[in-house]
């Protein structure tokens, strides 16, 4: 099973059918994986995607058709999906890195780009919170699996400099949307990305 074309949708316009879609790919891996670490990766990547899905679902249930899908649409990151169809398989760490980076800087600048929009319902900020809970954790482990040299106090200060806009009262709500949403993305490609089959394994 190619997981690339569903990967690139969800780099583009995360959907929770396309989330679905993936996890039965990575369900299907798990169970035929021999090798205990790679069950291990597989199992943290599903447990990443469980909490994307779970904010994906929840943000729809919380805000009006229209809206959800203008923030949905919004979450594009195009231009690392291509990157994924053409590089990632069998690329190596430099990529992976490159990858993050970018995103994560484009990510940002998402942030810096809303702050002129209105705040949706404070009622939200208690959601948004408690997603940027579960996702500190997952990037807080995928740092410590790809940079162990760093100490915990420098990990965990350069994963709380991503979210301090987030938890600020002052961000506007659909920004934080956004943004998380991105970070979901990036998330889930330095997760995946490690454990794709290489071309001719597929």
């Amino acid at each position: 099973m190619n997981p690339l074309p569903v990967l690139q949708r969800i780099l583009k316009k995360p959907l929770a059918e396309d989330l679905v879609s993936l996890q039965s790919i990575l369900l299907a891996w798990e169970a035929a994986a021999p090798e205990p670490e790679r069950r291990e990766r597989i199992g943290t990547t599903l447990a990443l995607l469980g909490d994307f899905y779970v904010f994906l679902t929840g943000l729809e249930s919380k805000l009006e058709a229209h809206t959800y899908a203008e923030i949905a649409s919004r979450m594009d990151m195009a231009a690392v999906g291509g990157v994924v169809a053409e590089n990632v398989l069998g690329s190596g760490e430099k990529l992976l890195e490159r990858i993050l980076i970018g995103g994560l800087s484009e990510l940002l600048m998402v942030l810096a780009s809303r702050q002129y929009i209105k705040a949706f319902d404070r009622e939200l900020g208690a959601f948004y919170r408690q997603v940027a809970w579960q996702l500190r954790a997952h990037m807080w482990r995928f740092s410590a699996r790809n940079r162990p040299g760093l100490s915990p106090a420098q990990r965990t200060a350069l994963i709380d400099a991503l979210f301090t806009s987030l938890l600020d009262s002052k961000t506007p709500g659909e920004a934080k949307s956004i943004v998380l949403g991105c970070l979901f993305q990036v998330s889930l490609l330095g997760a995946i990305a490690p454990i794709l089959p290489l071309p001719q394994d597929s």
